[in-house]
């Protein structure tokens, strides 16, 4: 899907299982590749939409101190992309607290609460936005402008999980994701595949998922993520399937 060829219907037919299942069946908001921002490396409008909903005060007082709200999202988007620099989506989204300027403070993410959580702190949590985004078009760098990647998961419009899909059918597996990766996912200079960036990259057959936090060329190493069934070893160099 990276080389500008005809997508196979199998692979099509099966991406879009996964886009119904989750839209329909489990709240998530689906967005065309236009509206995923390459070099922030955000679907802004996805961030800006959770701030409103969770914390709408503070987001006010924000626009009110910036003077405007282009300025105010300017604010936020600057200083994220500067917290990036220094530890990573993780480590921003576990902060007790986002400095956005202006005096103004955000929660991110609101995390599953336990038990004991107040009402309040489970309806936030429930009011993280979560979506996907289909045939996700990453590059930054221009030759890989036009390159795409299956499905792209986001939370609160952070990029948390890519997944490189094959199917059986078409005489592709696991391996073939994982060798996509490795060989035509070249993480320099661009920010969806930078290390600390985006969560885990998932390499997705229809019979077995491997997974990784690292994407290293041909270093990248490939961990099984299944559930079912005993797994078999990966080795990080793989020849031709």
């Amino acid at each position: 899907n990276s080389n500008n060829m005809a997508r196979n219907p199998s692979e099509a037919m099966l991406e879009e299982h996964i886009v119904h299942y989750l839209t329909f069946s489990n709240k998530y908001h689906f967005h065309p590749t236009s509206d995923y921002d390459r070099n922030a490396c955000l679907i802004k409008e996805d961030l800006i939409a959770f701030l409103k909903t969770t914390q709408l005060e503070e987001y006010n007082s924000l626009v009110v101190n910036a003077g405007s709200e282009k300025r105010a999202q300017e604010s936020i988007y600057e200083r994220i992309h500067a917290e990036m620099k220094l530890g990573g989506t993780l480590n921003l989204l576990r902060q007790k607290e986002f400095d956005a300027g202006y005096n103004c403070r955000f929660k991110l993410v609101y995390f599953q609460p336990n038990s004991g959580r107040s009402e309040a702190h489970k309806l936030l949590y429930n009011d993280n936005r979560l979506s996907i985004v289909r045939q996700l078009r990453y590059g930054v760098r221009p030759e890989n402008v036009e390159k795409e990647i299956d499905l792209v998961i986001f939370v609160n419009g952070f990029p948390v999980a890519t997944i490189e899909l094959k199917n059986k059918q078409t005489n592709q597996t696991h391996i073939n994701a994982i060798k996509q990766y490795m060989r035509d996912r070249k993480p320099k200079g661009e920010p969806l595949l930078e290390f600390k960036r985006c969560l885990v990259h998932f390499a997705v057959g229809t019979e077995q998922v491997y997974m990784t936090t690292k994407l290293d060329g041909e270093k990248t190493r490939f961990f099984p993520f299944n559930m079912t069934f005993e797994n078999k070893g990966v080795e990080s160099k793989l020849g031709d399937p």
